[in-house]
């Protein structure tokens, strides 16, 4: 096919004739057209940016192999990218932002230097091996997309890289150890997503040439390396939004961090030279970092406020609000995220006098601290909220068989848990490390730790939805959703198959059926006989006293006589349960888990 005629299924999908204006006509050569540059006759770069054109990439782009820049930018492109574009033999930069394109990410040929394909609905995840033959790669901007999955290990492959983008897309896992062997690595936004764990030491070198670092907004936990304040390049470093604790290092809190940030959102408090009033002490340039524990603001950055009375935060750079420390705001709070009023079993919470202790599940130690929330096959729907992380007492949660999703909040690591049971939901993954080293569910019993023990990784399955203890997580490899603690495998359709016989409490042998057939007749023929026995028996007492009505005591009174004891009479073994000491995300730094 002719350059005229592939170009040409372009302008024909231009219904506002856009291209026309641009003297694309078939009465004049195609490297005359605006937006079309050639070398010789052959078509070499397509420069389209910002002409309101609504259309497709045609698949016969793919034949205009000296092709080496494709620009769309800022137009209303949709649909997806077709794979004989992304195969162009000579294909160099691709600039696709601000469109409306879907569907995976394309993936491109070694000659690769630069990859923009923000503001767009690419879905689905990066794969593992992207970025193996992008050695020549130094620009990638997948911002703004629906993109999920973790950051493959291949990035390291990708050893001329100068910008990361991949903020504001739902990205989870860890950051890999590999993205600090790039030497060239300038700029690295990964705002806005979640991602977990702490920052790889091989990561803040001294000899990195990072200049723009911004992490806000995340669920990175730890602390923040002292070696930052040795990046002689660094200029910006956003850090809050996340669940780092510690302080900022005194030697990274230096009045050229950040300056640009401030210059303009405070610009209105410029002196005559054009600069910010003087400031001295440490710690106004390390608010403009972060705002410390026990404060907030709006961004997370300077101006700080201290947390209000009867609430606080770990926390560096915490957003909006601090958490509250009321327990009965605390399970208000879990009440709400998990649509309270359509739980099955609910019944005592927030119904007139009940005491929170008192609650349907909720077990309380004698001096009235939550120490278990047992609410398993309760219908809970939503997500699991940060706030049960600050009930101080609490050793048992358990939320298993329910509709949860979202994400294992790492507040979870605080506190003293010994029992955890979250499977059976559709949670995602992955675990944050800090709940995957916590000893729970006899995790750490053999002097190591396992994510299993908090709920089976992704692709794995098991009865309990956990392993280490009474079952171990088993692979099924058409899973590819990426939920946590799955109690069933899925199939290649995405439906739920039953688990083996070696773990199916319900697998049992022929003669063992038999058995319990023979064991419930048993059982039946004594009830009837006893039901007769009871019915004889009280027409005797009737007719001692008179004539007794049978419903002159009901089933109800026996309900009200248990609830006027309360719960701490009912479960006497909650009564003295010890307040178990641990630490609160306060560790230096959290090892990373596999």
């Amino acid at each position: 096919m002719k350059q005229f005629e592939i170009l040409w299924k372009l302008a024909m999908q231009d219904a506002l004739k856009f291209l026309a204006e641009l003297g694309w006509s078939k009465d004049i050569n195609v490297c005359e057209w605006q937006g079309i540059q050639c070398i010789g006759d052959a078509v070499s770069a397509i420069n389209l940016d910002a002409r309101g054109i609504t259309a497709t990439i045609p698949s016969e782009f793919g034949q205009l192999i000296s092709l080496t820049s494709l620009i769309l930018s800022n137009n209303m492109f949709g649909g997806a990218v077709p794979a004989e574009v992304a195969r162009l033999p000579l294909l160099q930069s691709i600039n696709l932002n601000q469109n409306a394109f879907v569907g995976a990410l394309p993936s491109f040929q070694s000659t690769m230097t630069s990859i923009e394909l923000q503001s767009n609905r690419f879905s689905g995840t990066i794969p593992d091996d992207y970025f193996a033959a992008l050695s020549n790669l130094v620009l990638f901007d997948v911002s703004g997309n629906n993109l999920s999955g973790t950051i493959p290990s291949s990035i390291s492959s990708a050893t001329s890289l100068s910008t990361l983008d991949l903020s504001s897309n739902s990205f989870v896992g860890t950051m890999p150890p590999g993205l600090g062997a790039l030497k060239y690595l300038q700029y690295l936004y990964i705002s806005s997503n979640r991602f977990v764990g702490t920052i790889p030491r091989s990561f803040a070198s001294v000899d990195s040439s990072l200049v723009q670092v911004w992490m806000q907004q995340n669920d990175l936990s730890g602390t923040i390396p002292a070696t930052f304040a040795e990046m002689k390049y660094l200029d910006d470093f956003y850090v809050d939004g996340n669940l780092f604790t510690g302080t900022i290092p005194a030697d990274l809190c230096r009045p050229t961090l950040n300056a640009e940030f401030f210059q303009d959102v405070y610009s209105g408090n410029l002196q005559d030279n054009g600069t910010l009033p003087p400031k001295t002490g440490t710690n106004y340039w390390c608010e403009r970092i972060a705002c410390p524990a026990d404060t907030y603001s709006t961004e997370g950055v300077m101006p700080c406020q201290p947390c209000e009375n009867g609430t606080t935060t770990p926390f560096i750079g915490q957003h909006l609000e601090c958490y509250t420390t009321n327990q009965d705001e605390i399970i208000r709070k879990l009440y709400e995220s998990t649509q309270g009023d359509k739980w099955s079993r609910g019944d005592t919470w927030f119904y007139k006098d009940f005491d929170t202790c008192e609650f349907t599940g909720i077990r309380c130690n004698k001096a009235g601290h939550i120490v278990s929330i047992e609410l398993p096959t309760m219908n809970l729907r939503g997500t699991i909220p940060y706030e049960l992380g600050f009930l101080d007492h609490l050793a048992t949660l358990d939320l298993s068989d329910n509709y949860l999703t979202g994400f294992i909040p790492a507040t979870l690591a605080n506190p003293p848990l010994k029992k955890l049971s979250l499977g059976g939901n559709e949670l995602q993954g992955p675990i944050p490390p800090a709940v995957c080293i916590m000893p729970v569910n006899g995790n750490g019993a053999d002097g190591s730790s396992d994510c299993d023990a908090i709920a089976c990784a992704a692709g794995t399955y098991s009865v309990t939805g956990t392993g280490l203890t009474d079952s171990e997580c088993i692979p099924c490899a058409a899973d590819t959703s990426g939920i946590v603690g799955r109690q069933q495998c899925l199939n290649q359709y995405g439906q739920e198959m039953s688990a083996p016989a070696s773990q199916s409490s319900s697998s049992l042998s022929g003669g063992a059926i038999f058995g319990i057939i023979i064991a419930v007749i048993a059982g039946v023929v004594i009830l009837l006989a006893l039901v007769a026995y009871l019915r004889k028996k009280k027409g005797k007492v009737a007719e001692r006293s008179g004539g007794l009505k049978e419903d002159s005591f009901s089933v109800e009174d026996t309900t009200a006589l248990r609830q006027s004891h309360g719960r701490y009479s009912d479960n006497p073994e909650f009564c003295d349960v010890p307040v178990l000491e641990f630490p609160k995300l306060n560790t230096p730094e959290t090892p990373n888990v596999i």
